[in-house]
């Protein structure tokens, strides 16, 4: 028995002398008969203290007490959405992250918390944006990559950032086709189960949470440019060989923008200034960079705020929680900010044993301000050109912000005879005040579960969810704003010094509302019972539908007024001369338009299970779904997705009895197929309608977008999953290993097809995918007294992938070569994201040009190789990590606790920028690696950055850019956090307050790396920046 009196199941009853062993039954009873006493016996289970004691020979009854004692192999409970088990009654591949894990780290959203939490889901931040994967791709389609997200048992139709992170429970990840196939055709890339938090253990409780973050400022000097005295020699040299001399003679050199350089050797060379006058101003353009302005000016130190607080509350047959938070931040660039309201509520109603109501609410409001015309680095400045120049000065000395040419010529705006126009100049410093884009996000997600029990081994529950998102943003260029001005200025007629304006003064308001709404409902009838003591069945089916549908309108607004909500009607129909003829006649711009997206589901599935002994497990489910975004000829037939899976506990085998130290030993496998939903499909072409473009058209025009296409079906996944898990020294040393290997069919892809058809292809189930790998989770936790305890958990996983089948269009080599593994570009017999590059022979000792390989000898054909055959590039590998984990040790001494966070990604490669001279000359793009250019015969030995050579080539840019001497290896260590904090017991009149301190650091940064050039192959631009946190956790 245990120490409230509860009879204990499977306790192994050992006897020391002759090693026989005997097993309680479920009323915790054993008999040991034919066995003279006294006797030496060992009494052991799982999570109790050890008893050893004498058996004498004047009792037949023993009576034994088991203490429990803390436990190190946890039992962990699984929820796929439709169930919840002991995942050690599982055959499927499960990855489970509860509320402690997740205070590892600080974040506003819930998915960003997964990171390096749980081996095979891999996140890819290289654009900014994090794109998540389980076990790798299993599609062509970036939008059909993500994983399918449930919360509290419903697929997630809205935004994730609405759920805050303090309301979630645990996150469960189904990883193979066993654990994901019973969510149908959208859950080919895995699933991810989010479990809010409820009062299910009837306590009452109330905790407060706050976390503060101060993040460190952006360093865009990380960026590799090129620097400005390089720049201004370039300049130098060309003004000198005449390459600016068209331009500045052009009768358009008003639309184009010119340099301070480029105007002062102008000026000297028309004998304005003295020569002496030119080069004392251009020097003093040599030490600066607009880049230290615009992190001195704009941008600054990012701070978080949250405040998270909630209470439990248990009555009889009642229990309630109810949470309320709030977050406010302050985001690194100027004019940013949002703030995020929630409020959660749960409720159960047990009105009998048989009947049980669960209602719950969560409700979200997020309103973000941010500048849309902020001048991210680098500023664009339009007219000809795609980069600023590196020493434009944007400040004074005497702190007043300063124009820079940015659309027009300067000097062009500057002297404008017409004084009624509005000032035409452009600042950033200023400008980005002047426009202003708010948003508002409200969600509310109601949900209901009705449970009866007629019978105790019968469940039949009816299940339903609401969700309605509302998002209304609002864009305002102010009336003092560039792009207003010169809207207003290039529509403005002069006659007789009379100015006429076509666009109205006043600000330029434009609306974006969207409306989602989507009804979801299912019926589940669930049996849980055993037979004969040996059997024991999980049984469920059921049938669900849901429909969601999205309503989505713009609308623009000229002359608006904020103080009196007025606006003024605009002609966007005619066409209208625009100022000074600085282009053809042209409509004012109007952007407005409706949408409307409907999806439907009707979905049948079921499950079953069957457990032998404890020890042997056995499982299958099948799914049958049917949607309006699947062909006619699909919703037809049946063709349900399936799985099933086989397990063995061989830990529970009465030969493994004497093996006290193996607790856990259990052999699984599992194959079934899940899918991804995508495509639009009818029976009928899909027309859409276009308003007039430009002054030749004049009514809307029709276009056939989409084909009908009846067999359109979800793509197919066929995993097969093998695996391991064990758990030895009662919990301390656990973990699992899982392989699989994948194929995916089916999958959409563009086909081309008949060019009489009106369309010169479609997209269609054609294409075949094949993947492979492994993941691996060990963890190790020791107390080693009752003050110290240490731990460390390993996570390591392997995935790779081939596309098998691609009927879709193949392109030239420079198609692929620049693309630099930043895109899925399938092409047959490669992986996804594949990075490939030109053959690099070096430089010419002569002239410092690029030397490649084209038709079997050492090349300077640069046309001929750009354009050669894809096979006779180089394939490098992926540009997604093929090896990645992570190692957190972590210790604890009384009330203090440590750990650290060290990930490894290994096995992938990436495509470095370098120095492409047609462009530096062009769009004054430029790159460091300038400076380590080839300038005289033997700098060859030292640099395989090619010679600076007039006029540019750029069939040579491209060559050299893309060739195998800038794909480098994406190997690298870094650390992710690390955490400290402090947590104790204040005691007070009623009950103690439990109080934890913690702090945090995240993203410490790259600790080694393959690459010789300190770039974060994990970001295409500037990466995440280094934050310091703070979270007070009180619990009453």
């Amino acid at each position: 028995m245990d120490q409230h009196g509860k009879p204990i199941a499977n306790v192994n009853i050992r006897l020391e002398k002759t090693g026989q062993s005997f097993k309680t039954d479920k009323n915790g009873i054993f008999v040991i008969a034919n066995v003279p006493k006294p006797l030496a016996v060992a009494v052991s289970m799982l999570g109790f203290e050890t008893q050893r004691l004498l058996w004498n020979d004047y009792t037949d009854k023993l009576k034994v007490d088991l203490m429990q004692k803390e436990q190190l192999l946890d039992v962990v409970e699984v929820n796929t959405g439709y169930q919840s088990f002991a995942k050690e009654r599982s055959t499927a591949s499960f990855s489970q992250i509860d509320s402690t894990k997740l205070t590892t780290r600080i974040s506003n959203n819930i998915l960003q918390k997964l990171e390096y939490l749980a081996p095979g889901l891999q996140f890819d931040n290289r654009t900014g944006k994090s794109v998540i994967n389980i076990r790798g791709i299993n599609t062509f389609s970036d939008n059909l990559m993500q994983p399918l997200i449930i919360v509290d048992n419903f697929p997630y139709s809205g935004d994730i950032a609405n759920i805050n992170p303090n309301d979630v429970e645990s996150v469960t990840l189904l990883k193979d086709a066993s654990a994901a196939s019973i969510w149908g055709a959208r859950a080919g890339n895995g699933v991810i189960v989010i479990n809010l938090k409820k009062n299910s253990k009837g306590y009452n409780k109330m905790e407060f949470t706050h976390n503060l973050t101060f993040g460190e400022k952006q360093d865009l000097f990380y960026l590799r440019n090129i620097s400005s005295t390089d720049f201004i020699d370039v300049e130098r040299m060309l003004f000198d060989k005449g390459f600016y001399k068209a331009s500045l003679n052009s009768v358009n050199s008003r639309l184009l923008v010119f340099s301070p350089v480029v105007q002062l050797l102008y000026q000297q060379s028309k004998g304005l200034i003295s020569m002496e006058e030119a080069d004392r101003q251009i020097n003093s353009f040599r030490n600066h960079d607009y880049r230290r302005e615009l992190m001195d000016n704009l941008y600054r130190n990012p701070i978080r705020q949250q405040y998270h607080l909630s209470n439990d509350l248990a009555r009889d047959k009642f229990t309630n929680r109810f949470a309320l938070g709030y977050d406010r931040n302050t985001e690194q660039q100027q004019a940013s900010n949002n703030q995020h309201l929630t409020l959660q509520t749960s409720n159960r109603y047990d009105f009998s044993d048989q009947l049980q109501l669960q209602v719950g609410m969560a409700w979200s409001n997020q309103k973000s301000t941010s500048s849309p015309t902020f001048p991210s680095f680098p500023i664009n400045p339009l007219g000809g050109k795609a980069a600023l120049y590196p020493y434009a000065q944007l400040k004074s000395d005497d702190g007043s912000s300063l124009a820079i040419p940015y659309n027009y010529n300067l000097y062009f705006v500057q002297n404008i005879p017409e004084t009624q126009l509005l000032d035409w100049t452009y600042k950033p410093l200023e400008d980005y005040k002047e426009s202003q884009s708010n948003s508002n996000t409200k969600d509310i997600v109601l949900n209901a579960t009705l449970t009866y029990k007629p019978f105790p081994f019968l469940s039949l529950s009816g299940l339903y969810n609401y969700e309605n998102q509302s998002v209304d943003t609002e864009k305002r260029n102010g009336v003092n704003s560039f792009y207003t001005r010169d809207l207003i200025n290039r529509f403005s007629q002069v006659e007789n010094g009379v100015i006429k304006r076509i666009v109205p003064l006043g600000d330029i308001m434009q609306n974006n509302t969207s409306r989602m709404l989507s009804h979801k409902a299912r019926f589940q009838a669930s049996s849980d019972f055993s037979l004969q003591e040996d059997w024991k069945f999980n049984l469920f089916a059921g049938a669900e539908i849901s429909h969601a549908s999205t309503d989505t309108r713009l609308n623009t607004a000229y002359g608006y007024d904020e103080n009196t909500m007025t606006s003024i009607n605009v002609d966007p129909i005619n066409t209208y001369p625009i100022y000074s003829n600085l282009s053809g006649n042209s409509r004012i711009p109007f952007y407005t338009g409706f949408g409307r997206n409907s999806n439907r589901f009707v979905s049948l599935f079921g499950n079953a299970a069957v457990t032998y002994k404890n020890r042997y497990i056995a499982n299958f489910s099948a799914r049958r779904d049917a949607s309006n975004l699947f062909g006619v000829k699909t919703n037809d037939r049946w063709n349900p997705l399936w799985s099933a899976g086989l397990a063995w506990v061989v830990s529970n085998e009465k030969f493994m009895d004497k093996l006290n130290w193996i607790d856990l030993l259990k052999f699984r496998t599992t194959v079934g197929h899940s899918g991804n939903l995508g495509g639009v499909s009818t029976t009928l072409p899909i027309i859409y309608y276009d308003n007039p473009r430009n002054d030749l058209e004049t009514e809307r025009k029709a276009s056939v977008g989409e084909l009908p296409n009846p067999n359109l079906k979800w793509e197919d996944v066929r995993m097969n999953n093998f695996a391991v898990d064990f758990a030895f020294l009662n919990g301390r040393l656990s973990g699992s290993f899982d392989y699989y290997r994948k194929k995916s069919t089916d999958l959409l892809a563009t086909e081309k097809i008949d060019p009489t058809l009106g369309l010169y292809n479609m997209r269609r189930n054609v294409g075949e995918l094949k993947g492979r790998g492994f993941d691996l989770n060990i963890g190790y936790r020791q107390a080693l007294n009752k003050s110290l305890k240490i731990g460390v958990e390993a996570l390591f996983a392997f995935s790779t992938d081939k596309v098998t089948k691609y009927k879709g269009t193949v392109s030239n080599a420079l198609f692929y070569a620049s693309a630099g593994g930043r895109a899925l570009m399938p092409y047959e017999g490669r992986g996804l994201y594949p990075v490939f590059s030109y053959p690099f022979k070096g430089l010419d000792p002569n002239t410092g040009d690029p030397l490649g390989w084209y038709r079997g000898e050492v090349s300077k054909n640069y046309s001929g190789m750009l354009y050669d055959s894809v096979q006779n590039l180089n394939y490098h590998g992926r540009g997604l990590p093929t090896y990645q984990g992570s190692l957190r040790p972590s210790i604890q001494w009384k009330g203090f606790q440590a750990s650290l966070n060290l990930v490894y990604k290994f096995g992938y490669f990436f495509q470095k920028e370098t120095i492409n001279y047609a462009a530096l000359f062009k769009s004054w793009k430029g790159n460091a690696d300038f400076a380590d250019r080839w300038q005289q015969p033997g700098d060859e030995a030292r640099t395989s950055v090619p010679s600076m050579v007039y006029p540019a080539n750029a069939s040579r840019d491209d060559f050299y850019a893309n060739s195998s001497m800038n794909v480098l290896k994406g190997d690298h260590i870094r650390i992710s956090d690390i955490r400290l904090g402090y947590s104790f017991a204040a005691k007070t009149a009623h009950k103690p307050i439990a109080i934890a301190v913690n702090g945090y650091v995240n993203n410490m940064g790259i600790i080694w790396r393959k690459n010789k050039y300190g770039l974060d192959p994990d970001s295409y631009g500037i990466p995440a920046i280094r934050t310091y946190g703070l979270n007070i956790n009180v619990k009453y």
